[in-house]
Parts: C-alpha cells; sequence; structure tokens
C-alpha cells in the first residue's frame, strides 16, 4: 500500500513490483478497509486463496498473506490519513 498523490495504490510485493497493481481514490480506500472483514464482489476466494480483481487487475493472497493484512487494516496500519 502506497498513497501517491490522491491515490492509493495495492501491489503484490511478491511481484518484486513487477506485477499488477490496483489504484485507489482515497475514498475507495478507505471503503476498502471497511470491507475488509466483509464478503464484497471484489474479494473472492478460490481455493487455499483470497482474490482482490478490480478490472482486469486480480491480487492473490495466501491465507496467512490474508489474514496478516485483515490485522493489519484492523489496527489501522493502512489508514494513511490515521497516520498523516
Amino acid at each position: 500500500m502506497a498513497p501517491i498523490e490522491h491515490r492509493v495504490l495495492l501491489r503484490d510485493t511478491k511481484d518484486r513490483g513487477d506485477g499488477p497493481v490496483i489504484a485507489f481514490a482515497p475514498a475507495q480506500w478507505t471503503a476498502f478497509l471497511s470491507m475488509v472483514d466483509t464478503t464484497a464482489a471484489t474479494i473472492h476466494q478460490v481455493g487455499t486463496e483470497t482474490h482482490l480483481r478490480t478490472g482486469d487487475v486480480t491480487l492473490r493472497f495466501t491465507a496467512s498473506e490474508w489474514a496478516a493484512f485483515r490485522a493489519g487494516v484492523q489496527d489501522g496500519e493502512f489508514d494513511p490519513l490515521a497516520r498523516a
């Protein structure tokens, strides 16, 4: 997660910067964080992975990665407004 010029970028760090990136407007990011603990149209369970899809971009999380991401969301780790 990186806040950049009125956008928040989310990518899979396993891809070492070469993988897909999802860009959120600040309001979209806030809405996304609030729904991480719920089922939403863009979050799908595929086997043991959680897929986050928007448009033609899909980020894939292992079960432990998704659990760590959710824990970070609950702790406010990914809220750039709270850290500003």
